[in-house]
């Protein structure tokens, strides 16, 4: 499955450079950083197991949003991004 996840992180100098380490292992190998605090992941875990592994490198007050993606998308990103994108599906 393809998942989108985005965050937002509030409290500086945390223990957030774990997070993307988190959301690499999480993912099949096959990941995009495609904004600031956005990735999209192919992964086998469920959205629920993703969000239990990426806990430990959160903060109470941060913010977190992960949901599976479709074929159904469109925005404006990087050429390469779009390629890379088009191959997780």
């Amino acid at each position: 499955m393809v998942y989108n996840i985005s965050y937002d992180l509030h409290a500086p100098k945390q223990k957030y450079d774990q997070l993307p380490e988190l959301i690499l292992k999480i993912s099949n190998g096959k990941w995009s950083h495609i904004l600031d605090s956005t990735y999209i992941i192919q992964s086998f875990s469920s959205a629920e197991q993703i969000y239990n592994s990426l806990l430990p490198a959160l903060d109470h007050d941060d913010k977190i949003f992960i949901s599976e993606i479709t074929q159904s998308y469109y925005g404006q990103l990087k050429t390469e991004q779009w390629r890379y994108i088009e191959n997780l599906f």
